[in-house]
């Protein structure tokens, strides 16, 4: 955190005292600086690349992702054992939190840790394994002032981020939107299907169909409800395996009938389905959110 350095001289102890005034400042006037987004990104791009921690070698590489505010990030691993592992995270840069990126120095390590917003599971990470969804992820670099710059980028990226969401002008074509990305999701060994219909009217009924099947055993769920009724907000609940749009009822009041095999089953004050995508389940909120007004 701190050096001292002994010297015998007074006069040449203020002569040291200056000239390290002199290049702390010369050394803030080389920072990288960046006019917009995109320069910002090139230079991540051009810099993250190779790096050394502990024993094991990186190789990263961030990518654009399909909208703006999307970043993938790529990262392999090989081990002095020679054990590979690959990483592929997707986020959203609005999701980020700039005021905790920050550089962690352990021993020779330099270490980048990009949180997200809350500790939220908002970050898709991608291995040989499987996906799940992490709250965080890390970037390594060899030199001190290339991770402080890495750091300088990502905040800049973050603070000047802008989003892109759909519209529509109609209900239906709101309602329409959410029907034709309803699909099937896989969770582990589970798979649960959507399907939603709608009368025409705003006023009108929309049903929500729900199967789930584990285990070749198949069971299906029908939620019959009115968009009035519905609560204006809705919720995106993300966990380490799933990602789940959470509807609920003004006041909470059970006005959502659940049919199973054609037969009321009961009512309750929420409607909740799994989506495969988290920038797609926040288009299918913001449908959702415009059509209930």
């Amino acid at each position: 955190e701190k050096i001292g350095i002994t010297m015998d001289e007074v006069d040449k102890t203020r002569s040291f005292i200056e000239a390290i005034k002199t290049n702390i400042s010369n050394c803030k006037e080389t920072e990288a600086t960046w006019e917009n987004q995109d320069q910002a990104f090139t230079w991540l791009v051009d810099n993250v690349r190779k790096a050394t921690d502990g024993d094991t070698e990186w190789d990263q590489e961030f990518e654009s992702g399909s909208r703006s505010y999307l970043l993938n990030f790529q990262a392999s691993s090989v081990s002095a054992k020679g054990e590979q592992e690959s990483f592929s995270f997707s986020f959203d840069l609005n999701d980020i939190n700039p005021k905790a990126i920050n550089l962690k120095i352990s021993g020779k390590s330099l270490i980048v840790e990009v949180p997200i917003k809350e500790s939220k599971r908002l970050i898709k990470l991608s291995t040989d394994s499987g996906t799940e969804f992490s709250n965080k992820m890390l970037i390594y670099s060899n030199e001190i002032e290339q991770a402080r710059q890495i750091v300088n980028a990502l905040i800049y990226m973050v603070s000047n981020v802008t989003s892109e969401r759909q519209t529509w002008d109609t209900y239906g074509a709101s309602l329409e939107f959410v029907k034709a990305n309803s699909a099937e999701v896989k969770i582990g060994e589970e798979l649960f299907s959507n399907s939603i219909s709608y009368e025409e009217s705003s006023s009108g009924l929309v049903n929500l169909e729900v199967n789930f099947k584990s285990d070749g055993n198949t069971e299906k769920t029908q939620y019959a409800f009115y968009l009035t009724d519905m609560a204006s907000k809705l919720e995106l609940e993300v966990s380490k395996t799933s990602i789940t749009v959470e509807m609920l009822t003004k006041n909470k009041r059970k006005y959502v009938r659940e049919h199973e095999g054609g037969i009321i089953s009961a009512y309750s004050s929420s409607v909740d389905f799994h989506v495969t995508d988290i920038d797609l389940a926040r288009d299918i909120i913001k449908a959702l959110e415009q059509a209930i007004g």
